[in-house]
């Protein structure tokens, strides 16, 4: 992460000065953004985790981990972005990348940005810390360290992520190794017209891994643990009603981040290492997730949702895999261009297990806020 930061600040040191003499003088453009939000919300939550017992809850959050600010800067071929979020001290920086457009139709970005897998900006869910259907219907968008070359609407991005996620099957975690880190490969294509956008995304994420076998490191197996993930959404905009869609699907997609619940049971989604075989099990994934919204007057609207994800273990013990449902319905008002006081109520599920055995739920209502700047 730091290496990256390096590249940015040389690519913004060297490309505004070469040449500095030839060319006209020329100020460059900072501009400054940022969102304040907040929340009120009850909660019903039952789960296997507390023996099926109802809890309620009520939370105020008064600045919500989606508060962020940024500045955007523009030099001639080069611009940039450096967002914080100072809501979560261990990582204020959220976003920062710099990017240079060679043509008009070909840039090359460095830093750390969005994902290129996913298309959850249409489904408007603020439960749950802002869910917008991740890991119910969509799949999770992250922002991570990458380099990324776009030509026109297609793009291309090697990413480095978070070290994977696995099940032991009963071993202790320090008999394993991560020796070969393979970036994470993302393809995405995006178009845009006045009332029609869609998007089609896929990746691929490798990792080798060590397993020892005694002691010492002197005897150990190696076993190959891969992702393959592809999807695609869209939104048509028909005026007063807009639709959105989206589909994905993929193997082990939580080894990476990208499917698992954080608040139930997350193993059912995570590849097994099986010793007998010296390899790891696979979780394939399917998700899908639909919303519309409708334009009541101009400062109101009414927005809907729901998802659905079903997965298959590939285990004697999980071989049907869990499943998770949400939904939702809220009312966004528009007090003016920069306050929006949104009321919701949605609901969360999980099953787990080839019995299909109830995993637990949520239940949220309340009213988010957010006034940008």
């Amino acid at each position: 992460m730091r290496l990256l930061l390096i590249i940015i600040i040389y690519m913004f040191t060297f490309l505004t000065t070469v040449h500095a003499d030839e060319l006209p003088v020329q100020k460059s453009d900072i501009s400054f953004y940022g969102q304040v939000d907040m929340s009120f919300f009850y909660k019903h939550n039952v789960d296997i985790n507390s023996g099926f017992q109802d809890t309620d809850r009520f939370a105020l959050d008064l600045v919500k981990t989606e508060t962020l600010f940024g500045a955007e800067f523009n030099y001639e071929k080069l611009s940039g972005v450096l967002e914080l979020q100072p809501v979560d001290s261990s990582d204020i920086f959220k976003r920062y990348f710099a990017t240079y457009n060679f043509l008009d139709d070909l840039s090359l970005t460095v830093g750390k940005d969005w994902t290129l897998a996913g298309f959850s900006e249409f489904f408007s869910q603020y439960s749950d810390d802002y869910n917008a259907l991740w890991r119910y219907g969509t799949l999770i968008e992250q922002r991570l360290p990458q380099i990324r070359l776009t030509w026109k609407n297609l793009s291309f991005a090697i990413i480095w992520a978070d070290d994977p996620e696995f099940n032991i099957d009963g071993y202790s975690e320090s008999i394993f190794q991560l020796t070969n880190y393979i970036p994470r490969f993302e393809l995405g294509y995006r178009y845009e017209s006045d009332n029609f956008i869609y998007k089609i995304y896929a990746g691929y994420a490798g990792y080798n891994m060590k397993i020892k076998q005694s002691v010492s490191w002197n005897q150990y197996e190696s076993a190959y643990l891969q992702s393959f993930y592809v999807g695609a959404g869209a939104m048509y905009d028909f005026g007063r009603v807009y639709m959105s869609m989206n589909v994905f699907m993929g193997t082990n997609l939580a080894i990476w981040g990208g499917m698992a619940d954080k608040n139930w049971d997350t193993g059912a989604y995570l590849p097994k290492y099986i010793k007998s075989s010296s390899s790891f099990t696979y979780v394939g994934t399917l998700g899908v997730a639909a919303s519309m919204g409708i334009r009541i007057i101009d400062m109101l609207e009414l927005t809907f949702g729901g998802g659905y994800t079903t997965s298959s273990h590939e285990s004697i013990t999980l071989n049907d895999g869990p499943i998770q449902f949400s939904a939702y319905i809220n009312l966004p008002i528009a007090i003016n261009d920069n306050f929006y006081i949104i009321p919701e109520i949605a609901y969360y599920e999980q099953t787990a297990d080839q019995f299909k055995r109830y995993f637990g739920s949520d239940f949220f209502a309340g009213v988010y806020t957010v006034i940008y700047f």
